[in-house]
C-alpha cells in the first residue's frame, strides 16, 4: 500500500530552516522546498530523485518505490552533487527514513548487509524470470532443422606422433573435426 501520509524533513542551515516535505500524489512524486516558511520550489518526478533549489542550496530527495522518502540532503549552492559536503535533513520521527538512519547509526551492519540482501535478490528474481521464460517459451518455438554436412580439417601428424612418443601427454592432443554447413 502506498504511504498517504504527508512526510517532512527540517534542517537549520545559517539562520535558515529549511523545510522539504513529500506529499501523497499517486505514483508521482512530488517534493516541495520550504525556506522559512514560504514554499520557494516545488518537483513532480516518477522514478527519479528531485533536484530543489532555493535558500542558496540545492535539495536532493529519494524515494522508496512506496513513496516514503529515504534520503534528503542539502548542498550549498556552487558545489557539486558527487563532493562530500552533503548535509542531510532531520526526518520526522517515526517516520521511514527516520528509523534507516537510527538502524545505519546503531547497526551499521546489519544495514550494509540490507543492501547486500536487496543486491541478492533483486539477481535471483532476473535470472528466475529469464530461466523461466526460456523454460517456458523455447519448447514452444519451432526451430527449422539445418542439413549439416560432415567435414574433417586434417592436422599435421607430426604433433601427434612426437605425443605418442611420451606415452604420459598423449591426452593433451584429442581428436579434432569440424562440422561447417553448406
Amino acid at each position: 500500500m502506498l504511504s498517504a501520509k504527508l512526510q517532512r524533513s527540517r534542517l537549520h542551515n545559517h539562520g535558515h530552516l529549511l523545510e522539504v516535505e513529500s506529499p501523497f500524489a499517486g505514483l508521482a512524486r512530488v517534493g516541495r522546498l520550504f525556506v522559512d516558511g514560504k514554499q520557494v520550489d516545488e518537483r513532480k518526478v516518477w522514478f527519479e530523485s528531485a533536484r530543489l533549489t532555493g535558500g542558496g542550496v540545492s535539495v536532493i530527495v529519494d524515494w522508496t518505490l512506496l513513496n516514503q522518502m529515504t534520503r534528503c540532503v542539502a548542498i550549498p549552492a556552487g558545489l557539486d552533487e558527487k563532493t562530500e559536503t552533503e548535509i542531510p535533513f532531520q526526518p520526522l520521527v517515526g517516520s521511514y527514513a527516520a528509523r534507516m538512519e537510527k538502524l545505519a547509526r546503531e547497526r551499521p551492519r546489519l544495514y550494509a548487509s540490507r543492501h547486500v540482501a536487496i543486491a541478492i535478490v533483486q539477481v535471483l528474481n532476473g535470472l528466475f524470470g529469464i530461466g523461466t521464460l526460456v523454460v517456458v517459451l523455447l519448447p514452444r518455438i519451432e526451430l527449422p532443422t539445418i542439413p549439416w554436412r560432415e567435414f574433417t580439417i586434417p592436422f599435421p601428424d607430426w604433433p601427434r606422433t612426437f605425443v605418442d612418443r611420451i606415452a604420459i601427454f598423449s591426452w593433451i592432443l584429442p581428436d579434432l573435426s569440424l562440422s561447417i554447413p553448406d
